[in-house]
C-alpha cells in the first residue's frame, strides 16, 4: 500500500491535523470539523511537490540506518543515536549546534536559539562565543541530546573541543558507559579529535559532554569495522533507495504520494 491513504489521516486526532497545517503555514479555521481537517491535510500532502535533494537531506538528517554484519554478535547490535531531535523545532533559549560560514568554509558552533519561524523554517540564533546573531535554515541547526544511548566506540562525530565553542571532527574512543556516579545527565564521553596529536605523535583521549556530540548531517558514514569488538558496519541504506525512487520520477521530482508509492 502507498500514497496518502496509507497514512490514514482520518485516524489521527484533530490536534495532530491542526499541528500539521500550522507547521506548513496552512490556514486553520477555528470551527473546522475533524472531517474538514482530514480533507485539507490530505489535499496538501498529495499536492506537495518535493525534489530529490530536499527529501534525501531531510531523511538522512533524522534517520541514519544501521546495518549489522552477519558475523556480529547479538550484543553488538545497538541502535545508533541520530539527530532525530532536530526534526522538532528547538525552543527559545535552547543551546544548539549551528552551521555557519567562516572565511568561505562551513563550521559548526554552539549557539543559543532566539526564535524560529514555523512558516519559513528559519532560525535566529546567537553565537555563544562572540554573541553575533545570524539567521539559519532548519537544516543547519541541530538540537543537542544529553543522553549517551546510541553512541558507540568508533563512531565518527562532531564534538566541541575543550574550552571552545566550536565543533571539530572526532571519533568516540571508548564505549560510553554510565557509572554509579552518573545515573543522570550530564554524561561525558571519551573521544579522540582529528589532528590533535601531542609532541610524541599520540592522540589523547578527551572527555566531552554527551550533549556536545552530534553526527554531521548529509555525510555518508564510512564503512567501518570495529576489529576489537564486533565488526559492525554502518551505511546510509535508505539514502540509496530514495535516490533510486527519484530516478524513476519525471524530472526527478513529484508529489509525496508519488514517492511513497514507489518507495520499496
Amino acid at each position: 500500500a502507498g500514497g496518502a491513504a496509507a497514512l490514514r489521516w482520518a485516524a489521527m486526532p484533530e490536534a495532530t491535523l491542526r499541528s500539521y497545517l500550522s507547521f506548513h503555514g496552512q490556514p486553520v479555521p477555528d470551527g473546522a470539523t475533524h472531517a474538514a481537517l482530514v480533507e485539507q491535510v490530505t489535499a496538501h500532502f498529495s499536492d506537495w511537490m518535493v525534489k530529490e535533494d530536499d527529501v534525501v537531506d531531510l531523511y538522512t538528517r533524522g534517520s541514519r540506518a544501521l546495518t549489522v554484519d552477519d558475523t556480529a554478535s547479538n550484543a553488538s547490535r545497538k541502535r545508533r543515536r541520530t539527530n532525530a531531535l532536530s526534526d522538532v523545532p528547538a525552543k527559545r533559549g535552547e543551546q544548539v549546534a549551528a552551521k555557519i560560514t567562516v572565511d568561505g568554509d562551513a563550521a559548526w558552533i554552539l549557539a543559543g536559539v532566539i526564535s524560529y519561524n514555523l512558516k519559513t523554517k528559519v532560525y535566529e540564533v546567537k553565537d555563544e562565543d562572540d554573541e553575533s546573531i545570524v539567521e539559519l535554515p532548519h537544516k543547519d541547526v541541530i538540537r543537542l541530546d544529553d543522553e549517551i544511548a546510541g553512541l558507540q566506540q568508533g563512531d565518527r562525530v562532531l564534538a566541541v573541543f575543550p574550552d571552545t565553542t566550536s565543533f571539530y571532527k572526532a571519533i568516540i574512543s571508548k564505549d560510553p558507559v554510565k557509572t554509579n556516579a552518573e545515573r543522570s545527565p550530564p554524561f561525558e564521553v571519551w573521544v579522540k579529535f582529528e589532528d590533535d596529536e601531542d609532541e610524541s605523535g599520540k592522540t589523547p583521549h578527551r572527555r566531552i559532554l554527551a550533549m556536545h556530540i552530534v553526527y554531521e548531517p548529509n555525510k555518508e558514514i564510512e564503512e567501518v569495522t570495529y576489529l576489537d569488538d564486533s565488526s559492525v558496519q554502518t551505511r546510509f541504506a535508505y539514502e540509496a533507495r530514495l535516490r533510486d525512487v527519484f530516478e524513476k520520477l519525471p524530472d526527478k521530482e513529484g508529489t509525496l504520494d508519488d514517492v511513497l508509492v514507489r518507495t520499496p
